[in-house]
């Protein structure tokens, strides 16, 4: 019941704030400062099947995100950004397991100085974080900008080769924060079109390999942009390329990657070979409000067998979040149809074409008021489920417990998005 009176107290204070609107506090020709932010409130309801792996019953979840954004600047050459968020979060102990898809802010990491928690037992939680706060310099041709920054780097949606820092999940509902990470980054800008980019990123400080160096130059040739990309990523070294530019009323992206492990002294003392991810897309828009996105995504990593999908989530790559699929081919289309200026149907279907499986999300968003928007939907999992197992399958003929590697062995998905839960969502979003 407490995830139910949760949202009640969202809803009521999200309705008290609807009177308050974003304000520019100072708005002179050599200062600009400006106070806002949202709050936004978050319920969850899992279904899963019925599995030795997943709880029983339906899982509710909820949360509260509350955020302060502050940003300004100092004639031309100054800048500077800052956001504070925190958030109330109550999930089951089984929907906690299942994880958490709708709010994206981040929990409060015991190594983030910039972190707290108030509250955290029985299912219950109450954090915060600092989740952006930089200084920018502005001079001619060149922007420097120092400390918690979202990076993003790549054309991709659905599937993001060259999005190394924080990237999304799929069944991420709210993307509009992406969260910030410590980093330093500089922008050069030369020519008609041409710009450089490099980034210094600190990813977990408790881990001495946690740390991202990115290298990025391009430039306009036609309608597409141009990007070539280099980056020391963990133990990994990535060479990348990245297009983007329309052909009449279609527009076009497509991403490329090159994964050239460093698990040794060199690449060639690693022992694993070099992987590729590959992304190639459209979109376009009707004049009668429907907009449609399409990818196509091709990886050597993962598994074309279902059986090897858990070895390969058990990937350090996979476990921090750099990948999110587990087999070699997939397909996403994304259709939005305007049904009147503030209401709005859709759906995503995210495919592995080998399995096959799929993820379904339908959608609705209905703009109650300015700066006041109520999403619902939820995410249909299409697919084999896993065979059933009981506590034997984990020990050998002779009693004794199976290694990890034997586990993962015998253990058969069945299919990918077959995996995974349905799921239903209701978000309510209030900017001010």
């Amino acid at each position: 019941m407490r995830a139910y009176a949760l949202v009640v107290v969202g809803v009521a204070t999200l309705l008290s704030s609807l009177p308050a609107q974003a304000a520019r506090v100072v708005d002179r020709p050599d200062l600009r400062l400006d106070v806002g932010g949202d709050i936004k409130a978050f319920f969850n309801l899992s279904d899963p099947y019925e599995h030795f792996f997943m709880p029983e019953g339906l899982q509710p979840s909820a949360a509260l995100d509350f955020r302060f954004r502050f940003s300004g600047a100092y004639n031309r050459w100054l800048s500077w950004e800052f956001h504070h968020s925190a958030t109330m979060r109550y999930a089951t102990e089984g929907a906690a397991m299942l994880g958490e898809s709708l709010s994206t802010s981040p929990g409060a990491g015991s190594e983030d100085p910039f972190a707290w928690t108030a509250h955290d037992e029985e299912g219950f939680a109450v954090f915060g974080r600092v989740d952006r706060m930089s200084l920018a310099f502005h001079g001619a041709g060149v922007d420097v900008r120092f400390g918690r920054q979202p990076i993003s780097f790549g054309s991709g949606y659905f599937f993001t080769p060259l999005d190394l820092l924080s990237p999304y999940a799929p069944q991420v509902v709210d993307r509009e924060y992406k969260p910030g990470v410590d980093a330093v980054r500089f922008d050069l800008y030369f020519g008609m079109s041409g710009r450089l980019t490099g980034v210094v990123a600190r990813t977990r400080p408790e881990d001495p390999d946690g740390f991202t160096v990115i290298g990025n130059g391009g430039f306009t040739a036609g309608l597409f942009d141009l990007d070539f990309f280099v980056a020391k990523h963990y133990r990994d070294m990535i060479l990348g390329f990245s297009t983007k530019g329309s052909a009449g009323p279609v527009g076009l992206h497509g991403d490329l990657s090159l994964v050239v492990p460093f698990t040794g002294e060199s690449p060639s003392e690693s022992g694993e070979p070099t992987q590729f991810r590959l992304v190639v897309g459209a979109d376009g828009r009707s004049a009668k409000g429907t907009a449609v996105m399409a990818e196509l995504y091709v990886q050597s990593f993962g598994s074309d067998d279902s059986k090897g999908y858990l070895r390969a989530a058990a990937d350090s790559r996979v476990m921090r979040g750099d990948y999110w699929t587990l087999g070699h081919v997939y397909a996403a289309l994304s259709i939005t149809q305007e049904i009147t200026p503030v209401f709005f149907v859709g759906g995503v279907t995210i495919a592995n074409l080998a399995d096959p499986s799929a993820l379904v999300g339908p959608s609705l968003t209905w703009s109650i008021a300015s700066g006041v928007d109520l999403a619902a939907g939820g995410f249909i999992a299409v697919g084999k489920r896993p065979p059933t197992v009981d506590l034997m399958s984990f020990f050998g003929e002779d009693g004794l417990p199976l290694s990890q590697d034997q586990i993962l062995e015998n253990l058969d998905s069945a299919s990918e998005f077959g995996l995974l839960p349905h799921q239903a969502y209701v978000q309510l979003k209030v900017y001010f």
